[in-house]
């Protein structure tokens, strides 16, 4: 009676256990045919353009190359504080000339371009005059 019991326990836990979340993936890195193939190309050095870039680009070589499983994406996820610290990199390599209404529309093109670049919403824009 004891194992009946036990059994129905068991069958009325299996769908929770398998709800719960699974340990962490196993990374799987590039193979030598793979990293050779990856070498030979090259992405731009910024955030999250190149992230996505060389995901792109070993997925492509893994498939070429004939890996199975693929390596593992790369994480391109851009966190508030990494876009915070992005944009104002980004904004410090301009200058706009403080003449109007030029400098408005200057300003607007620099926070588009830099929200752009860091992956994030461009901000609400200035209102210029036509």
């Amino acid at each position: 009676m004891q194992s009946i019991a036990a059994a129905a326990l068991l069958l009325l836990l299996l769908p929770v256990a398998s709800a719960l979340p699974s340990p962490q993936a196993a990374v799987v890195l590039p193979n030598a045919c793979t990293q050779a193939c990856a070498n030979e190309y090259s992405c731009i050095a910024s955030f999250p353009g190149g992230c996505i870039c060389w995901n792109d680009v070993y997925a492509s070589c893994a498939a070429q190359c004939g890996q199975d499983p693929a390596p593992t994406d790369r994480d391109c996820t851009v966190s508030k504080k990494r876009a915070t610290g992005c944009v104002a990199t980004c904004k410090g390599k301009y200058f706009c000339t403080q003449v109007w209404p030029q400098s408005c529309y200057c300003a607007n093109a620099i926070e588009q371009r830099c929200a752009e670049q860091c992956g994030v919403e461009v901000p609400a824009q200035n209102e210029c005059p036509a």
